[in-house]
């Protein structure tokens, strides 16, 4: 049972997402194609990967691949969606986590509806394996649908182990071009990189 403050937490990590996506019943005809999409790209690569659903708040799928999951199952983590990151990420991680969603979503809704499919986010933060142990893993995550408001419905996330030794700086690429913007946690604010 997920406390208080943590379900204070979890509702800070859509912020400022637009909590009325207008998705219906009937567009989640679609999500069978994602997920099957999903599940075979999981068996052609060795990161762990994930599809969140913002409309409803969870995890629509979750692969089986070990790294990700640090010893729970696929159906545990899909089942906790976000309270999941408060069993395996470092307490003092948490508050960088939800920085990191409020800047990379207040940069995407300045961003024109028709770009918001081309942009991907992308980070290094630790998940524990155990209470001695534990990865910095890379994390990205790409939009994958939007609601017919332009809204972010559902995105793909990619976990691998980070070939760095640090967590390092946060990065959104526009896959159309070479533009890279870095965030700044001291000026809370997105620099393009040339």
């Amino acid at each position: 049972m997920l406390s208080i403050m943590q379900q204070n937490i979890i509702n800070k990590f859509f912020h400022p997402i637009n909590t009325e996506l207008q998705v219906s019943d009937s567009d989640y005809s679609k999500i069978d194609v994602c997920i099957a999409m999903a599940k075979a790209l999981a068996r052609n690569t060795n990161h762990s990967l994930y599809i969140i659903d913002y409309n409803r708040k969870n995890f629509l799928y979750v692969s089986s691949n070990p790294l990700f999951l640090c010893g729970h199952s696929p159906e545990d983590v899909q089942q906790k969606g976000y309270a999941f990151y408060f069993d395996v990420v470092p307490s003092d991680e948490i508050n960088r986590l939800m920085e990191i969603n409020e800047a990379g979503f207040r940069f995407y809704y300045d961003q024109p509806v028709e770009k918001r499919l081309d942009l991907s986010i992308e980070y290094n933060f630790h998940i524990r394996t155990s209470e001695k142990h534990s990865h910095l893993i890379h994390h990205k995550l790409t939009p994958a649908l939007l609601s017919d408001n332009g809204d972010i419905w559902l995105a793909l996330c990619t976990v691998s182990l980070s070939p760095e030794k640090t967590i390092g700086d946060v990065v959104i690429s526009d896959h159309t071009c070479t533009d890279r913007y870095i965030y700044s946690f001291e000026g809370r604010r997105w620099r393009k990189t040339a």
